[in-house]
């Protein structure tokens, strides 16, 4: 049976790898580990639009990286999705044009090109004490001063104030420079997908506020929790994302017989109620065209 699925946020994990050593690194360290074509195939196969794509990692200029920022141009071309734009960061530590092609070839099969796809620098406390010691201070301001120059640069991103996970590198910590270091184990998962289904004509639509694929296919529900496999919904790779879930007890559905888009979830809160609909309604209609 087809499925489309459209989500207005979904949130990758491309690599693994990175060249720093941030005290407060979830992953815990470098792994030389990055999404397979066969995985984002996986994905894209059903996906038939996206608002934001966030790409994560590992940092963003690693070879790897880069590497598999180019692929996923090539799926996202292959499989006829619709995204709207990407985002993405960068610890500032090379300026590498070999990435800056690569976000080039990733904006060109974006709907918003120049004016939504952008990076961010990552300049909280936590990487203005590491990279510097890394690259040099000097290399390290100059790398920045180059990096604004991009027409992809947004701003400089200076969070982590409220709390981190204490795992990776954090963990057993209940503080890590003033910032309160949680212990996952005890923190639940608050943020489930709302899911708009419709089935007619042997086809399956589904629309997701937001998703989040870990490096090796991993159907994860909040961004915080990428690299804790027993937060997954389940993986591409044994069963498909519309049955992932649909079939999670914690999803909240809302399923319309008369038209995919009529309703929406009343058992949501405020927030939820602020789904960008119309948007969803257009990849649908875009997509419908390419059948």
């Amino acid at each position: 049976m087809k499925t489309r699925i459209a989500m207005e946020q979904m949130f990758i994990t491309l690599g693994q790898q990175c060249n720093s050593n941030c005290a407060h690194c979830q992953c815990g360290g470098s792994r030389d580990v990055f999404m397979s074509r066969e995985t984002m195939k996986r994905i894209f196969d059903e996906v038939a639009g996206v608002g934001n794509l966030y790409l994560a990692g590992g940092e963003s200029q690693m070879p790897g990286w880069i590497d598999a920022c180019n692929e996923l141009a090539g799926v996202i071309k292959e499989c006829g999705a619709d995204v709207d734009h990407f985002r993405t960061h960068t610890n500032a530590s090379v300026c590498d044009e070999n990435w800056q092609r690569a976000l080039v070839q990733l904006e060109n099969q974006c709907s918003q090109k120049r004016n939504k796809c952008m990076y961010f620098i990552s300049n909280d406390r936590f990487h203005k004490r590491a990279i510097p010691k890394l690259v040099g201070e000097k290399t390290y301001e100059n790398n920045i001063e180059h990096l604004k120059k991009s027409r992809f640069f947004n701003g400089i991103a200076a969070y982590c104030d409220e709390f981190i996970i204490a795992q990776g590198r954090a963990t057993g910590k209940k503080f890590l420079d003033g910032v309160p270091a949680l212990d996952p184990k005890l923190l639940q998962c608050t943020t489930y997908p709302i899911a708009l289904t419709n089935e007619t004509d042997g086809a399956r639509s589904m629309y997701v506020n937001a998703l989040c694929f870990g490096v090796s296919g991993d159907v994860i529900v909040d961004s915080d929790f990428t690299t804790q496999v027993e937060n997954a919904l389940g993986n591409v790779h044994d069963a498909n994302i519309f049955d992932i879930v649909t079939s999670h007890p914690q999803t909240r559905m809302c399923h319309d017989a008369n038209g995919f888009f009529k309703t929406v979830n009343v058992n949501a809160d405020e927030n939820d109620r602020l789904i960008q609909l119309g948007i969803a309604q257009r990849r649908f209609e875009m997509q419908e065209s390419h059948k």
